[in-house]
């Protein structure tokens, strides 16, 4: 029952703006995208698909929106390179990766009795760091599999069952996660803090939730692919690499000059692909600067929360009681009036603001601003009026 003056639908590729149908996302009049590396993204089936340096990351789930990072992994998905090998074969190209392409190779173990089979790559680090190792696998013979991260110093480990995705043993690690894509692929990732500078990323083929020291049979084994060492709290998109370390650019999307004014409203549907541990913006408006400005993100408690600023000073940082899951799609909408800032997020509202003084009025729209949400965008919407409190409910249901 609320007619936007600019939509976004990032889902079908259609977009309005000045309330007219301009077609397709990126012929929105102001409309800027930069990102000057290749990416992938997920669809809503779990298939990654590769887009070209400069390509909007859409898919079926929206944009993919998410900041800076470096893959320290070399030969990414090719592991009888860089990569050493112990009791254990690499079958290479043995079956589709998640991807789709005939490239994931099949860590086999040997015969050996009561030890582990496992491949492995020497990886600098910096000590007194955050890295976190992640790597996609899944079952063939075998149905566990362990990852493990040392620096010289410490090792951490975690073992997962490639049928359910439940984590069992752990030691060491801060974090572990996986997360389930198509024809039968996991993600696994651990994060951890170095203490040294000797770097070590492991894959072991393991056959219980809480052992990979096993007599094998020279047959069985499990299939590996896209290995990526992150100096960050958690995993981000994959990024392929060969001979050396891959930077993958941020993705920095905005439209300028919007034309809009306050009071005004702001919506969005969006959908964390991890938790960052921090603020995940997620849309804002602004002067072209952060001292004027209004924002929708997720705080540190994983909250829709809204936020404002008038030249420098904070107005408003009001959340929506609840946390928002991962993978999970979320629509949240603010309203922005003097002294009447309110903001919903599945048709629940929060407590009232009536102490807000309006920014200057905006000249740029921000698609996940700083401190990026790592996630995706699924619809936006700029609405050039105050929306009711009736209104807000109706459009985040």
């Amino acid at each position: 029952g609320v007619a936007p003056y600019h939509y976004w639908d990032f889902i079908n590729n259609r977009a309005l703006f000045a309330q007219a149908d301009v077609g397709g996302v990126a012929n929105t009049p102001g409309w800027s995208f930069t990102r000057a590396s290749a990416g992938y993204a997920e669809t809503a089936a779990g298939v990654l698909v590769p887009f070209a340096s400069g390509e909007l990351r859409r898919t079926d789930k929206g944009v993919l929106i998410e900041g800076a990072r470096t893959n320290l992994c070399l030969q990414s998905q090719t592991l009888g390179t860089t990569w050493s090998v112990t009791r254990a074969s690499i079958s290479a190209d043995a079956t589709a990766a998640p991807d789709g392409t005939l490239t994931a190779d099949k860590v086999v173990e040997d015969n050996t009795a009561t030890n582990t089979h496992r491949v492995q790559q020497s990886i600098t680090v910096v000590t007194a760091t955050v890295y976190t190792w992640s790597v996609y696998v899944k079952a063939a013979e075998r149905g566990f599999c362990t990852i493990q991260f040392t620096d010289g110093t410490n090792t951490g480990f975690a073992y997962f069952n490639l049928s359910t995705g439940a984590v069992g043993s752990t030691s060491g690690v801060s974090a572990t996660a996986a997360v389930q894509l198509a024809n039968g692929w996991w993600r696994l990732s651990l994060t951890m803090t170095t203490a040294g500078t000797a770097g070590l990323g492991q894959v072991f083929v393991a056959n219980s939730s809480t052992t990979n020291s096993y007599t094998g049979d020279a047959v069985s084994g499990i299939y590996v692919w896209g290995a990526q060492l992150e100096a960050a709290a958690f995993p981000s998109s994959y990024i392929p690499t060969t001979t050396a370390s891959v930077a993958r650019a941020a993705d920095v999307l905005t439209v300028s000059s919007p034309g809009v004014n306050y009071p005004l409203g702001l919506f969005a549907e969006a959908e964390r692909a991890v938790d960052t541990g921090s603020y995940e913006n997620i849309l804002g408006v602004d002067d072209g600067t952060n001292s004027n400005r209004t924002l929708l993100f997720l705080d540190t408690s994983d909250q829709v929360a809204a936020s404002a600023r008038t030249a420098t000073v904070e107005q408003l940082n009001i959340p929506v009681t609840g946390a928002v899951a991962i993978g999970a799609a979320t629509k949240s909408a603010i309203r922005m009036d003097t002294n009447n800032a309110i903001i919903a997020r599945g048709g629940t509202l929060s407590a009232l603001d009536s102490t807000v003084t309006l920014p200057a009025n905006p000249t740029r729209v921000t698609f996940s601003p700083s401190q990026e949400l790592f996630g995706y965008i699924r619809r936006a919407a700029i609405i050039n009026f105050a929306p009711s409190n009736a209104q807000l409910t109706a459009m985040t249901i």
